[in-house]
């Protein structure tokens, strides 16, 4: 509607309002199908008061010096006098952001009359962890918790099938979803994207790791729109990371820099600083180790358990393979195992941590389990990528501060060959990290991990000669929404889906209907080069982008499609070929 008076996401809004009017009332009139809407009350006090008797029996449980500064940090949230239309939070890994944004912005919710709250994190295994937290903190009694917090992902479960679409038009009270249909829906020109868009004005927005929701590319336009969100729909929001870059000082990103008001209050912050740096210690391996058998020897020297995590699907699983080869105990987990048996993995991980706290065994995956997991290793060795993967996996280490200090997180790298692949955005990345390391200033910035990402992130920008021209700024100016919506996807590389499960490759040759859900769960997704190479025919009438996987080849229980990928590019590099 170019020259109107709506445009951009004032414009998607009207639209959105539209579009889920006319969905309702067609599927009303044409079905007989009334819209499920769960009686939840707001009662926001009610449930800031619930969350906070929560997280304090949580902490009686253990008393010890880490749940005090959680404690501290938690009360310093809940009684936050911020009244900014945007916030941030600095608050180191593993301190409680999870439950003290949720009381701050309860309070926000209470103050302001609003309608709901957003979560939204960059990984699914993050969001169900959240949604079982918030389900327990924020239920009042008699309440069904799903009715109160929802997931929006294609991985979450519903008791009640009426929720699910309930989940997907973002009616729920709290709305627990991805980086990837939060922002998506923001740039959207569809009706089934945009008509849930209407939801979000009079809502709390709690972006967690902030620092791996988007593509820095992105932030540009994207960061307009949260603003106008903020300041214009009455949508209260904050920021928050353990390694959050503050990108909106950096006139790179931000047209118009700012300082948005810090939840880790001056009063609380130098305590909480010094226990977390007291936690963890990071170290660098400034010589590369010359082969996978080399790195083994070494982290096997360190103290267990220990997690690993590789820049790359191959990397891990050479790493995973070497270890289980020699006989030591490890789990793996990658996006090279289907949805359903990382899941088991990851309850098998937490199953050990429980039992065998001092345990020698190993967890090796890659950067899937290097943020918001609340996990806790002895020993952390991080393949050399930037300063904020680095500090997210000290994370995952002495979490608890359950080693009482005596953990180290390894920087290192593996030289290429046999086998070990590089990953492309890691090299620049990795590069400043070993120059903050060399320099001194990763060990002075450290003291606030805010200072030191945001450092990182300056640098980084000014090595590859500033940002490039924002193609997906321009569209929005121009009113092309066809190309706000291109330039806007989140994940722009696209990928194929290989079925792995014989199960579901019998019913989609016997012509049955599968469901999304099933067809997830039953597929891993791989890049488009890794499909030709392997000479996979795709399943006909799904235009090249469904592949089945030979069954046999997948191994459940550890290494996933990586088992056969390793053999065929061994045997590749032996002068074989598979016919």
């Amino acid at each position: 509607m170019p020259g109107g008076e709506l445009r951009g996401l004032a414009l998607r809004l009207a639209l959105s309002c539209l579009v889920d009017a006319d969905h309702t009332d067609t599927a009303r009139a044409v079905q007989g199908v009334e819209p499920f809407e769960p009686i939840v009350k707001p009662r926001w006090s009610e449930r800031r008061n619930h969350l906070k008797a929560y997280v304090k029996r949580k902490q009686a449980v253990e008393a010890n010096d880490r749940n005090a500064v959680r404690g501290r940090f938690f009360d310093d949230c809940f009684d936050s006098a911020i009244t900014a239309s945007m916030a941030s939070c600095e608050g180191p890994v593993g301190i409680g952001k999870t439950t003290a944004v949720t009381a701050y912005l309860l309070k926000r919710a209470e103050e302001l009359n609003l309608r709901r709250i957003f979560v939204v994190a960059p990984y699914t295994n993050i969001l169900t962890q959240t949604a079982s937290i918030l389900r327990e903190a924020l239920c009042l009694p008699g309440e069904d918790p799903e009715a109160v917090v929802l997931e929006h992902h294609h991985r979450a479960e519903f008791e009640n099938e009426g929720l699910r679409g309930t989940a997907v038009t973002w009616r729920a009270l709290v709305i627990v979803t991805t980086a990837v249909q939060f922002f998506e829906t923001l740039s959207a020109n569809a009706p089934s994207m945009l008509r849930k868009l209407h939801r979000v004005p009079g809502s709390a927005i709690f972006i967690d790791e902030a620092h791996a929701a988007l593509p820095v590319r992105l932030w540009r336009q994207y960061w307009l729109w949260l603003k106008e969100l903020a300041e214009q729909w009455n949508c209260p929001t904050v920021l928050a990371s353990g390694s959050l870059g503050r990108f909106w000082t950096d006139p790179e990103i931000v047209s118009t820099p700012c300082i948005l008001p810090e939840l880790v209050t001056v009063e609380s912050g130098p305590a909480i600083f010094t226990a977390e740096r007291q936690r963890v210690q990071y170290r660098p391996c400034t010589q590369a180790f010359t082969s996978v058998e080399d790195f083994c020897a070494f982290a096997l020297a360190q103290p267990g358990p220990r997690v690993i995590v590789m820049n790359t699907l191959q990397n891990a699983a050479l790493v995973a393979r070497h270890l289980g080869t020699i006989g030591h105990r490890i789990h793996h987990i990658s996006t090279a195992l289907c949805p359903p048996d990382r899941a088991r993995i990851l309850a098998r991980v937490r199953r050990d941590l429980d039992e065998h706290r001092r345990g020698n065994w190993s967890l090796v995956g890659t950067s899937c389990i290097e943020a918001g997991l609340d996990l806790s290793f002895r020993t952390g060795f991080r393949e050399r990528f930037g300063a904020c993967n680095l500090v997210q996996l000290g994370g995952r280490v002495n979490r608890g501060d359950e080693y009482r200090g005596d953990a180290v997180v390894f920087d290192f790298a593996l030289r290429s060959g046999d086998g070990i692949t590089s990953h492309p955005a890691a090299t620049e990345s990795g590069k400043i990290l070993l120059h903050l390391f060399k320099s001194g200033d990763f060990d002075r910035l450290i003291e606030n991990p805010a200072d030191l990402i945001t450092r990182a992130l300056h640098l980084e920008i000014n090595q590859c000669g500033g940002l490039s021209r924002d193609v997906l700024l321009d569209a929005e100016r121009d009113e092309n929404y066809p190309a706000v919506v291109e330039q806007g996807r989140v994940i722009a590389t696209e990928t194929k889906i290989l079925i792995v499960k014989a199960d579901v490759q019998r019913a989609i040759k016997a012509g049955q209907k599968i469901g999304f859900r099933a067809l997830l769960d039953g597929s891993v997704q791989i890049w488009p080069h890794k499909v030709r190479s392997l000479g996979l025919e795709p399943v006909q009438g799904w235009d090249n982008n469904l592949y089945p996987f030979p069954p046999q080849q997948y191994d459940s229980e550890r290494l996933g499609i990586m088992q056969w990928l390793l053999s065929h590019a061994e045997l590749k590099a032996n002068g074989g070929a598979i016919l």
